[in-house]
């Protein structure tokens, strides 16, 4: 959510409305997610500083 926002954490008087936020979001990125084909293996990466 701070991503979104730019807020770590939300005054008193937006709690809620930041907790569902939260929760949209999450929701969301699950849907998206899980719509994803992954193919073959995990992807090989070089060592950082190679």
């Amino acid at each position: 959510m701070r991503k979104v926002s730019g807020f770590r954490a939300p005054a008193a008087h937006n709690r809620e409305v930041f907790d569902r936020a939260v929760a949209e979001i999450t929701a969301s990125t699950a849907r998206l997610l899980s719509g994803l084909d992954v193919r073959g293996g995990p992807a090989r990466r070089e060592p950082v500083g190679r």
